[in-house]
């Protein structure tokens, strides 16, 4: 009896939360309907469908506790502004807008910065962003990240239509990423430049790391062959550990960054490994690396 009562409650609790989950979804639902109302009155028809879709979409991915603390202009304002940004993008083209919104120029107002990008799908996009803002010491106050829009852009790279989300790329199909920060107000032009500079640079490596993810692992299967041609002199025992530690970190179990060769050479006073032009992948690509040489 005792056990039937305890998960009685439980089933009860879980009713409970499932009926909140779905007051919640219903209360967000009207939010955002509100929103969208405003622009169907204020764009043209095309124009107005296009970006009603993307509202939908850019906002159904945040908390309503979230929603509720803007009002209906602001959430339009911020969602407008924002598809300014994305609605023009050329092929494989990062953009990225940085500023301290004010309704009287942007339509919308917020006491943080703001950091809007727009830029292909990717694995590690929002990580990246946020390591940045670690290493300068700024907050993070909300971050949305609709894990990937899926649209079809005309020859002149406007935005002619939004599908479900989750529809998956192909030859006619993109996925692109639009992602929405607020941080820490920064006032400072330096600062705001620097920002800039470093959310590139923090997006350009993200892209090459996960666009030479797979030559990376093909590296080490390829140092792996290698090591068992170069049986016969080195120890057994040593060569089956580093066989099974590169079979496990090549087996989904690392992250690879870079991969790069050297070559040993002695300069008469040092020996130092230099850096084999054109083997850089990931961050350690000749255009992203900075060092090729290190003394040992």
């Amino acid at each position: 009896t005792l056990f039937r009562s305890k998960k009685l409650f439980r089933d009860s609790l879980n009713i409970i939360d499932d009926a909140q989950a779905l007051l919640a979804e219903e209360e967000k639902k009207l939010i955002i309907n509100e929103v969208v109302a405003k622009l169907l009155h204020k764009l043209s028809p095309g124009q107005a469908e296009l970006c009603a879709e993307f509202m939908r979409q850019f906002y159904g991915t945040v908390a309503l506790e979230d929603l509720n603390t803007w009002n209906s202009d602001d959430l339009y304002g911020a969602a407008m502004n924002f598809w300014s940004l994305i609605q023009q993008r050329g092929p494989d083209e990062t953009k990225i807008r940085i500023y301290n919104p004010d309704f009287e120029r942007h339509g919308w107002q917020t006491t943080h910065t703001v950091v809007e990008v727009i830029t292909t799908d990717m694995p590690f996009i929002v990580d990246s962003l946020r390591l940045v803002l670690n290493r300068m010491g700024l907050t993070c106050y909300l971050a949305i990240h609709m894990g990937g829009l899926s649209l079809k852009r005309d020859p002149n790279n406007q935005i002619v239509e939004i599908l479900p989300h989750g529809t998956a790329a192909d030859k006619d199909i993109l996925v692109e990423a639009p992602i929405f920060l607020e941080i820490d107000r920064q006032t400072d032009v330096a600062v705001l430049q620097e920002l800039h500079r470093n959310f590139e640079h923090a997006l350009e490596e993200t892209r090459a790391v996960v666009d030479d993810w797979s030559p990376m692992r093909e590296q080490i299967r390829m140092a792996i062959a290698e090591l068992d041609e170069a049986a016969s002199f080195i120890d057994p025992a040593e060569l089956d550990e580093t066989k099974a530690f590169l079979n496990w970190i090549e087996d989904h179990h690392f992250t690879f960054l870079g991969v790069r060769d050297y070559e040993l050479i002695d300069d008469g006073k040092e020996k130092i490994l230099q850096a084999i032009p054109d083997t850089g992948l990931g961050v350690l690509r000749d255009s992203l690396s900075k060092s090729s040489a290190f003394n040992l």
